[in-house]
């Protein structure tokens, strides 16, 4: 009985090497077949650091709003309570919009902001006012690549 409970031992030890062998492409060809799986819609630190006070103040209220709508995602809340949600982080970046646009704001503020509009109407179910938005950012900001890069790939 001994010899034969070795003989196990061994080939699950004989084995794991095999089946690593065989996982490591399919994790390895994962990252390519899902790119946007890394990008993350919060906006970049050194964006957010040359903000004004106020407008980090209004970029962290919209935030907090579109978290608050996708906590409520992962914890499946029903789509027709989601929606309201969705669209009242949209409004939120829509003002952050139109206050940066009188205030002649720095362009990365209001790409981030039309671009959050988007991304929340998207959430929402709503793909033409997504796409439209996700156009305006590509047609107006097409040098800020860290938001433009994204619209591109979400618009199709």
């Amino acid at each position: 009985m001994m010899k034969r409970k070795e003989m196990t031992v061994q080939n699950r030890e004989g084995l794991s090497p095999v089946i690593c062998l065989f996982l490591l492409p399919l994790f390895a060809l994962s990252s390519f077949a899902y790119p946007m799986r890394e990008w993350d819609w919060h906006m970049p630190g050194d964006v957010y650091k040359n903000l004004e006070f106020g407008d980090r103040a209004a970029v962290d209220r919209a935030t907090k709003m579109f978290e608050s709508a996708a906590s409520c995602e992962w914890n499946r809340m029903r789509p027709t309570d989601l929606i309201p949600r969705y669209r009242n982080a949209a409004n939120e970046f829509r003002k952050i919009q139109v206050k940066g646009e009188a205030e002649e704001s720095t362009e990365p503020l209001l790409a981030y902001a039309v671009f959050m509009q988007g991304y929340a109407y998207m959430q929402a179910n709503d793909r033409n006012k997504a796409a439209q938005l996700f156009n305006e950012v590509l047609d107006l900001y097409p040098d800020e690549k860290f938001i433009a890069v994204p619209a591109r790939y979400l618009i199709s």
